[in-house]
């Protein structure tokens, strides 16, 4: 593992929302990541979590993990909140900011918080 960060998708939502109800990804989904997450956070890797979908109902509860960054695959997830919940001044960026605003980094945003 010589690369620094780790993606780990898991599609949890669709555009609208969750794929299942929330006590689900609690018993099957969340209560896993520790243990998957695991080998990245030992070897020292940052975790970027990246999934589809509206993510917006587990923004707080992804806070939770050893995860460093949220990215998305679509534009589904509301970026203000995302902000408010992952961001710190100087922490947040989008990727259109990064890559020069050009139509597709604007379909494509990143909200990370270092140290995490």
């Amino acid at each position: 593992m010589d690369e620094e960060v780790i993606f780990c998708h898991d599609d949890i939502a669709m555009t609208p929302g969750p794929v299942f109800h929330p006590g689900f990804y609690e018993k099957y989904i969340f209560s896993r990541y520790e243990w998957i997450m695991e080998p990245a956070v030992r070897a020292g890797k940052k975790i970027v979590f990246v999934s589809d979908g509206n993510i917006d109902a587990f923004l707080e509860r992804l806070l939770d993990f050893p995860i460093a960054g949220i990215m998305f695959e679509n534009p589904a997830t509301p970026f203000a909140r995302v902000l408010e919940t992952w961001g710190r001044p100087g922490a947040a960026s989008s990727a259109a900011s990064r890559r020069g605003c050009s139509p597709t980094a604007r379909r494509r945003r990143c909200a990370r918080t270092p140290g995490r």
